[in-house]
């Protein structure tokens, strides 16, 4: 509900003369108070530019430095990885020719020992074999002192016959 006790609001027209002269006291009144602000925003504006470009400096003068160390690391990474690579492959090769010079001093050694073994084999069956042999000539020997017995023996009694048939004949 409506009070009508209240006033109902007037709209006031205002004409261009008076538009005029209240924009005059503003400007009075606002217009050295705009003029510091704006003096304000422009100082904050620059030192705002400023600061970014500063900080952009600084900042890429970092990345730059950043990008500086990150390289060297790398390279001396690089040139240590390679160092113990190389302490590696020498560590490598010495085990490698140590025991390379092992198997060959294992080798050389069952070699020998296998030399040695088959040697006295040899020797061995040779022994044996003279030995055989010695036993196969003296029983050639004794066959053949036993052939010569009988043969001399034959020769003998060949020879009384030939002499008994001499003496009868005769």
């Amino acid at each position: 509900m409506e009070n009508s006790d209240q006033p109902i609001a007037q709209t006031t027209v205002r004409t261009a003369p008076e538009t005029e002269h209240l924009s005059k006291i503003r400007a009075l009144l606002f217009g050295e108070h705009l003029q510091n602000q704006n003096q304000r925003f422009e100082q904050l504006e620059q030192q705002i530019t400023t600061t970014c470009r500063e900080l952009h400096a600084q900042i890429t003068q970092e990345i730059n430095s950043l990008e500086s160390r990150l390289t060297q690391q790398v390279s001396d990474l690089s040139q240590q990885f390679e160092k113990q690579m190389a302490e590696q492959a020498s560590e490598l090769r010495a085990h490698t020719s140590t025991a390379v010079a092992a198997t060959n001093q294992t080798l050389q050694s069952n070699l020998q020992q296998h030399s040695e073994a088959l040697k006295r084999t040899i020797d061995h069956q040779t022994a044996a074999t003279i030995d055989n042999l010695q036993t196969q000539i003296k029983t050639q020997k004794s066959h053949d002192r036993a052939e010569r017995v009988h043969l001399s023996a034959l020769f003998s009694e060949i020879s009384q016959k030939l002499n008994n048939t001499d003496e009868t004949s005769s």
